[in-house]
């Protein structure tokens, strides 16, 4: 089989999905307390999704 002596690909390590999860999580805990962490949290969720 002459397709197995390479290398698997693998894309590089991203912090964007962290940060995604921890604006999602963010924008979470802001509905239930306060319209600050909602701010924050999209924030994030912006950053993490524009960070390729």
């Amino acid at each position: 089989m002459a397709g197995h002596d390479q290398p698997i690909h693998m894309p590089p390590p991203s912090l964007s999905p962290v940060t995604i999860g921890v604006g999602v999580t963010l924008i979470s805990f802001g509905v239930l307390w306060s319209l600050i962490l909602i701010g924050i949290g999209v924030v994030l969720l912006l950053i993490g999704l524009a960070w390729v």
